[in-house]
C-alpha cells in the first residue's frame, strides 16, 4: 500500500468574511440573533477555550483544536476517495504548528465564537474551515491546472515521437510490409539456431559424457572419434553465433548485422567440411556398432532414447543446417531494405553459405552414396571381394527381376558406367553373376523383355513397361555425348557447329531472346523458375541439330529461360574463364592494401590471358549481364546480386573446397569488375593508360557510383572509385537525416518548446526534426 501523501495545512491569521454559497447558507436565524452564532451561554467561552483551540500545552508542542479536527476530518474522508481513483494513495493532514503562534487575540476571539448551523439536518463547516478551504480549492485548483499542463505536453511529445518514428520507418504500409517479412526471417533464424543448438547438446549429454564415464580400449576410443567428429566444435561455435545474434534483437523493430555477424564466424564454418568428410566414416561406425554387441559405444547408444536410429537422425543435422541458412539469408537477401545499410554484408554472407551449402551437399551425397554401394558390396557374395565403391560411381537403378520361363530372382544393380548382375540368395545376400561396362554391354531390347549377356552366359530378363531399357538407353546417351549440347566443351561445341561467331547457337538464342522480352523481369537470372518446364526446354534444346528458327520461346517464361542459361555455363567441363586463372584472380583479391586502380591492372593483365576461343562468349556474355544491370531499378538485380548468381558459372575452381566458398565473396568481386568495368578490364591499353582510365571511371553502366567490393583475407568492403562513394554516401547521408530522424532527440528539446495541445504537434515535430540528428 502506498504511503499516505502528507499536507502542511497553514491556518489564516484572520477569518475572511466572505458570502457562503447558497446551498451551504445556514438557515435565516431569529430577529437579534447573527447568522450562524448562537446566544453564550454561562461558562461557554471557558469551555470552548478548552475543547476547539489550538495552543500549547505544557510541554509546548501545539496540537489541533476543535477546528482544525473539523477540517481534518472533511479532508480526509472526502478527498481521500478521489486520491485512491487517481492512484496517488491516501491523504494525511498534518497541522503546522508555527502559524498557531501568528493567531492573533482577536482573531482567536472570532474563531471562538462561531458556531455550527444546520441546514436540512446536515451539520456545516464553520466560516474559518470553509475559508482555509477556499485557499486550498485555490492550491488544488493550480496543481490541477500544472497536471493538465504536463499531460498535454506528454501528448504532444507522443506526437513528436510517433512522427519521428514513422519517419524512421518510412513509414508505410509496403515498408512496413518488408520489415515484418524480415523480422519474421530473423525470429525464424534465432528460434531454429536455438533448437538446433538444443539438438547438439543432446548429443553431448546422451552419448557423449556417459562415454567420458567409460574406460574404453583405445579401438572404442577410436570408434568415437570416427563416429562424432568435431562435433562438439560445430556446437561451440554455434553457441557463440547465437549470442551474438540475441544480441541484435536489441535494436527491434529494425535489426540489422546479420550479415556482419556471419561474416564474422565465417571461418568456424570451415568445420562443416571437416565433418562432411568424416560423414561416410561415421556412418560406418555407426553401422558396425550395430552389430558388435560387446562394446561400450554400443551399450551407450542403445541406452539412449532412440538408440542407433536417433543418434543417426542427431548426426546429419549440421550437414542440413547449412542449407537452412541459406534458405533463410536469401530470403533476407531479396526482401533487403536500402534504408538499413546491410545489404552487401547479407548480400555476402549469403553468397558464402550458398557455396558451403553446395559442397556440404555434394558431400552428403558422397557419403551416402559410398554407404550405398558399400551395402551392395557386403551383400555380394563371391569367391574373391568384388569392388563395388569407387569415388566416382554412383547407383541410378536397383530392382528385382524374373528370367523368362523361370522363377529364379536376379538382382540388377544399374550404376553410371557399369551394369551388374547378381542372383538372390536369402534375405540380404546376392550371388555375384558378372558386371559390364555400359558402353561395352552385350544387350538385345524386346518387348517386356531384356537379353544381356555376361562372361558368355545369356540371361533373358522380364522388363515391365520397358523400364530398364529406357534407363540403360538414357545412361549410355550421356556417357556418349552424342548430338548433345549441354555438357559439351566450349572448343568441341564451337568446332561442331561451325558458325564462326564464337558464340554457340544456344547461348545466343537464350540470350537474345531475354533482351527483347525480360529485361525489365523482377529476379531476372536469380529466381528458379518451374523445374518441370526447365527439364522440358533443356531436353528441346539439348540437340546439336536445331536452328535458331527451330525453336520458338514466346510461350516460355522468363526464368525457365534464363535458368537454362545459367545450367548451359555451369555444365561447361571447364567455365568461360579457365580453372588455371582461378587462382592469380582470387590471390589479386587477398590483397587488402593494394590500390584499386593497381587491382584493376593486375585483373585486367589476368584476364587477358583467357583463350582465344573462349573471347567472344566472355565479352557477349558480360555485355548482357551489363544490360541486366542497367535495368536493376526495375528487375531488382544489381550489379552484386548478378555476381552472386552469374559469378561461379563463369570462373570456378577446379576442386571445390570449404577455403573457396569462404572467400566466394573476392570471386563477385573480380565479376562485379567485368562487370562495371568490361571496357577497361579488356582494353588493349596497358601500364600507365589504363590505369588513368581506371582512375577516372566513376560510375556504373547504369550510371550509379562503382559498388562495393570485398577484398582481403577479412573480406574488407572497398570502393572501386572512392570520390563517387563519397559523394553517394553524402547523399545517403542527407536522406538518412531526414528519413531516420532519432526519435531520442525529442528528449533534447526543453517542454517549454512543446506546445500545450495535440494541434501543435507538428510544429513540435519540425523543431525535433530540425535538431542534431543522435543530439
Amino acid at each position: 500500500m502506498a504511503e499516505p501523501r502528507k499536507f502542511t495545512l497553514p491556518i489564516p491569521s484572520s477569518p475572511v468574511s466572505t458570502t457562503l454559497d447558497p446551498i451551504l447558507s445556514p438557515r435565516r436565524p431569529k430577529a437579534g440573533v447573527s447568522p450562524g452564532v448562537k446566544k453564550e451561554k454561562k461558562g461557554y467561552k471557558k469551555h470552548h477555550r478548552k475543547t476547539s483551540a489550538a495552543e500549547p500545552a505544557s510541554d509546548g508542542v501545539y496540537r489541533p483544536g476543535k477546528v482544525e479536527d473539523e477540517l481534518q476530518t472533511f479532508l480526509e474522508s472526502y478527498l481521500n476517495p478521489v486520491f485512491q481513483i487517481m492512484g496517488v494513495g491516501r491523504m494525511h493532514v498534518q497541522w503546522d504548528k508555527h502559524l498557531y503562534t501568528n493567531v492573533s487575540k482577536n482573531a482567536y476571539s472570532l474563531l471562538v465564537k462561531e458556531r455550527r448551523a444546520r441546514l436540512n439536518d446536515q451539520p456545516l463547516m464553520s466560516e474559518t474551515a470553509l475559508n482555509t478551504l477556499r485557499m486550498f480549492h485555490g492550491q488544488f485548483q493550480e496543481c490541477l491546472e500544472h497536471q493538465q499542463r504536463l499531460q498535454r505536453i506528454v501528448l504532444a511529445q507522443a506526437v513528436v515521437r510517433g512522427f519521428l518514428a514513422r519517419r524512421r520507418l518510412n513509414f508505410n504500409f509496403n515498408l512496413m510490409g518488408d520489415i515484418k517479412r524480415r523480422n519474421n526471417v530473423v525470429l525464424t533464424l534465432l528460434n531454429s539456431e536455438r533448437d538446433y543448438i538444443l539438438k547438439l547438446e543432446h548429443i553431448s549429454s546422451d552419448y557423449l559424457s556417459p562415454l567420458r564415464t567409460r574406460a574404453l580400449s583405445q579401438e572404442e576410443t577410436m570408434k568415437v572419434v570416427d563416429l562424432f567428429a568435431n562435433i562438439e566444435q560445430i556446437t561451440n561455435n554455434h553457441k557463440e553465433l547465437s549470442a551474438e545474434l540475441d544480441a541484435l534483437c536489441s535494436e527491434w523493430p529494425l535489426v540489422t548485422g546479420v550479415g556482419r555477424v556471419f561474416l564474422k564466424h565465417a571461418k568456424n564454418f570451415e568445420n562443416y567440411g571437416k565433418y562432411a568428410e568424416n560423414y561416410f566414416t561415421s556412418m560406418n561406425t555407426l553401422d558396425g556398432l550395430k552389430h558388435d554387441k560387446k562394446s561400450w559405444v554400443t551399450t551407450v547408444i542403445e541406452g539412449a532414447p532412440g538408440g542407433h536410429a536417433s543418434l543417426a537422425e542427431l548426426l546429419v543435422l549440421p550437414l542440413r543446417r547449412i542449407e537452412k541458412y541459406e534458405v533463410q539469408l536469401q530470403n533476407m537477401v531479396f526482401d533487403s531494405l536500402e534504408e538499413l545499410q546491410d545489404n552487401e554484408e547479407i548480400t555476402r554472407a549469403y553468397s558464402i553459405m550458398k557455396n558451403i551449402s553446395k559442397l556440404v551437399s555434394a558431400k552428403l551425397e558422397q557419403a551416402e552414396t559410398t554407404f550405398e554401394l558399400l551395402q551392395i558390396q557386403r551383400m555380394l557374395v563371391n569367391e574373391s571381394p568384388i569392388a563395388v565403391v569407387t569415388e566416382t560411381r554412383r547407383l541410378l537403378k536397383r530392382g528385382q527381376v524374373l528370367q523368362v520361363g523361370s522363377k529364379a530372382k536376379i538382382m540388377m544393380f544399374l550404376f553410371n558406367d557399369c551394369l551388374m548382375l547378381g542372383k538372390k540368395l536369402g534375405h540380404d545376400k546376392v550371388k555375384y553373376l558378372g558386371q559390364a561396362d555400359l558402353l561395352e554391354l552385350e544387350w538385345k531390347k524386346e518387348k517386356g523383355a531384356i537379353e544381356v549377356t555376361m562372361a558368355g552366359v545369356q540371361y533373358h530378363l522380364v522388363d515391365k513397361e520397358d523400364a530398364w531399357q529406357k534407363a540403360i538407353d538414357h545412361m549410355i546417351m550421356n556417357i556418349k555425348k552424342e548430338g548433345s549440347v549441354f555438357g559439351i566443351p566450349l572448343l568441341d561445341l564451337l568446332e561442331r557447329e561451325g558458325r564462326g561467331t564464337g558464340i554457340p547457337m544456344i547461348v545466343e538464342l537464350l540470350v537474345e531472346w531475354l533482351k527483347k522480352n525480360a529485361m525489365n523481369v523482377e529476379g531476372l537470372l536469380r529466381l528458379p523458375g518451374n523445374l518441370e518446364k526447365t527439364n522440358r526446354l533443356m531436353k528441346t534444346l539439348d540437340n546439336a541439330t536445331l536452328t535458331l528458327d527451330d525453336v520458338d520461346l514466346d510461350n516460355e517464361d522468363p526464368h525457365d529461360i534464363a535458368r537454362v542459361l545459367r545450367i548451359f555455363f555451369r555444365e561447361l567441363p571447364e567455365p568461360v574463364i579457365p580453372f588455371n586463372l582461378y587462382e592469380p584472380l582470387v590471390e589479386i583479391q587477398r590483397d587488402e592494401k593494394l590500390p584499386m586502380p593497381e587491382r584493376v591492372d593486375r585483373i585486367a593483365n589476368a584476364l587477358n590471358q583467357v583463350p582465344v576461343s573462349n573471347l567472344p562468349l566472355l565479352k557477349y556474355l558480360v555485355n548482357f549481364l551489363r544490360m541486366v544491370e542497367m535495368n536493376s531499378e526495375v528487375n531488382k538485380m544489381t550489379v552484386s546480386n548478378i555476381a552472386i548468381v552469374f559469378g561461379p558459372n563463369l570462373i570456378r575452381p577446379e576442386v571445390e573446397t570449404v577455403q573457396n566458398a569462404l572467400e566466394m565473396p573476392l570471386l563477385h568481386g573480380i565479376v562485379q569488375i567485368l562487370i562495371e568495368q568490361f571496357d577497361l578490364v579488356l582494353a588493349p591499353s596497358t601500364g600507365g593508360k589504363r590505369l588513368a582510365r581506371v582512375e577516372s571511371s566513376r560510375f556504373a553502366p547504369s550510371g550509379r557510383p562503382l559498388s562495393l567490393i570485398f577484398v582481403g583475407k577479412d573480406l574488407v568492403p572497398v570502393a572501386q572509385s572512392p570520390a563517387a562513394a563519397a559523394e553517394e554516401e553524402t547523399k545517403r547521408q542527407r536522406r538518412k537525416s531526414r528519413a531516420f530522424s532519432s526519435a531520442s532527440s525529442i528528449s533534447k528539446l526543453p517542454i517549454s518548446s512543446l506546445k500545450a495541445s495535440g494541434a501543435d504537434a507538428g510544429e513540435a515535430a519540425a523543431k525535433a526534426e530540425d535538431a542534431p540528428v543522435g543530439g
